[in-house]
This record gives structure tokens, C-alpha cells and sequence, in this order.
């Protein structure tokens, strides 16, 4: 790497609409910029929803 630049790792997630065309769109607007070099692009990976629920109260 070049000096001047910094190193960055992103995450980017989707749960809405083409989300691997929204997550593709991301990428591509991210590296737009002359300034901004992309290094790799990990495969998408699928995850099955999940919630968080409150903790119960403690009396």
C-alpha cells in the first residue's frame, strides 16, 4: 500500500429489496473516488435473521 493511504476494513449489510444488487450498487459507490483503492471483496454471505430480546427485569 501506497503512503498516504489508510488501511480500512468494512462490513456492509442488506435487508431489503435485491440485496445483492444493493450490496454490489455499495461497493461500487465506495471505490468511486480516484482516492479509494479496493483491495478484495469477500463472497456474500446469507445469514438467517435474528433478535435480540430485552433482558427480563431483576427485582
Amino acid at each position: 500500500m501506497s503512503a498516504g493511504y489508510t488501511k480500512a476494513v468494512l462490513a456492509l449489510g442488506s435487508n431489503l429489496g435485491e440485496r445483492n444488487d444493493t450490496l454490489s450498487e455499495a461497493v461500487a459507490d465506495l471505490v468511486d473516488p480516484p482516492e479509494v483503492r479496493l483491495q478484495a471483496v469477500s463472497r456474500w454471505c446469507r445469514l438467517k435473521p435474528w433478535v435480540v430480546r430485552p433482558a427480563s427485569p431483576t427485582s
